[in-house]
């Protein structure tokens, strides 16, 4: 299917749950059509991103909020920063910190995190309140269940894991954790990744 743009846009992304966001090079602003062409969340935003779970971020002159695909709010709560919703959870920003909201548009971790990571398939997330020391969180209640860590960075894989099972970092080398913060693999390996579905480990 081809798609032109017309007089109300000029560009667009791919789309994303049967919309995709256009761009107004007259105006700087953006909105969403669907498959049709048609303009169905008006253009009118700073920023506009991707659908996930029927949900999307946007920002106007007065922050970031979340809208839903008839373009009605989520939720009314602006912020100064929001990331798309990933299992479940959102990471959003406010006086420079981070924190969570979850499905419903509730704060279930309060933005009080120089760093966080956008959430686990199992109601954990990787937080830091200073960048250099990170803690294995529950997204349930925002109590901390492993840590601190100095974490590796393996690519574009911020904590390596391998089901609920996952790989960090102490001064006295790398180890396992599983998903409740328990000690799987004690931190005494100089080097841990995973391969074909376990976990490989060098001195």
């Amino acid at each position: 299917m081809v798609i032109q743009a017309n007089a109300e846009w000029t560009m667009a992304t791919r789309f994303s749950e049967n919309l995709a966001c256009v761009y107004s090079e007259d105006t700087c602003l953006s909105g969403y059509i669907d498959r049709s062409g048609n303009v169905v969340i008006p253009i009118i935003y700073q920023y506009a991103g991707d659908f996930h779970d029927g949900k999307t971020v946007v920002a106007d002159e007065i922050g970031f909020r979340y809208i839903l695909q008839n373009g009605e709010p989520f939720t009314n709560a602006y912020w100064e920063y929001a990331e798309d919703f990933n299992n479940g959870y959102a990471v959003v920003h406010q006086s420079g910190l981070a924190g969570y909201i979850d499905a419903d548009g509730d704060s279930c971790v309060p933005c009080i995190y120089k760093r966080a990571e956008p959430a686990n398939d199992d109601h954990t997330a990787w937080v830091s309140p200073d960048e250099d020391h990170f803690f294995l969180i529950s997204l349930d209640d925002g109590s901390v269940l492993a840590g601190p860590f100095l974490l590796p960075v393996y690519d574009d894989d911020f904590a390596p894991h391998m089901g609920h099972y996952y790989v960090i970092k102490t001064e006295n080398g790398m180890g396992v954790i599983d998903n409740e913060g328990k000690m799987v693999i004690e931190p005494a390996w100089s080097y841990i990744f995973v391969r074909d579905g376990e976990f490989v480990l060098r001195n």
